[in-house]
């Protein structure tokens, strides 16, 4: 699914993977998609929403209040949600219609703003973003663009390898996570021995 991504795409897929685990979610959907677009910060999907008035802090305790925290214990493989892998689907489409040989930032934006009644979209319209001046200014950009676009080398991968590599990210976020664990825990006990000393 994800051969034709760049690094950046890539990577705003792991961060979206990431801020589902922060909130303790079991799923990916599209408002996690769009904190991964703007933490992402340099492509053209980041410029555009930073340029709207949307920024990283904010996006992320508007989505917190729309979809709250969940229950803190997150699988190892977050599954996507239908409608975020409906944006996935969107991205590819996209892509192939303006002739594109990869999936970037823009693409999965676009594929955000492709069904105006997902919560990414009602994120972004809390910011009072215009959704119709999107598409212009991504294209605008994408004219200015003088580098070649092409796939990360990452997506020569296959994806099974891909698919590994966002495992491994899981892997240690959980390590961490864990190691944050036991040292609560052992400054717990230290607290709970001087308590009964």
């Amino acid at each position: 699914m994800f051969e034709r991504y760049t690094e950046k795409a890539i990577k705003v897929i792991m961060l979206s993977q990431e801020e589902s685990r922060r909130l303790g979610h079991n799923f990916v959907g599209t408002e996690q998609i769009l904190v991964g677009l703007i933490g992402e910060e340099t492509g053209i999907a980041a410029k555009v929403l930073r340029s709207m008035g949307v920024n990283l802090k904010d996006a992320r305790i508007e989505v917190e209040k729309v979809v709250g925290r969940g229950s803190g214990f997150v699988a190892l493989e977050i599954p996507f949600t239908p409608e975020a892998k409906r944006v996935l689907e969107f991205a590819q489409a996209e892509s192939e219609e303006l002739g594109h040989n990869y999936i970037g930032t823009e693409h999965l934006l676009f594929g955000l703003i492709s069904e105006s009644e997902n919560q990414a979209v009602k994120v972004m319209k809390t910011f009072g973003v215009d959704l119709t001046k999107i598409r212009p200014q991504v294209i605008r950009m994408l004219g200015e663009k003088t580098e070649v676009i092409s796939p990360s080398p990452s997506s020569s991968m296959t994806v099974q390898q891909i698919e590994m590599l966002f495992l491994l990210k899981s892997i240690e976020t959980k390590a961490v996570a864990i190691d944050r664990a036991v040292d609560e825990l052992k400054q717990d006990i230290a607290a709970l021995r001087r308590c009964i000393t």
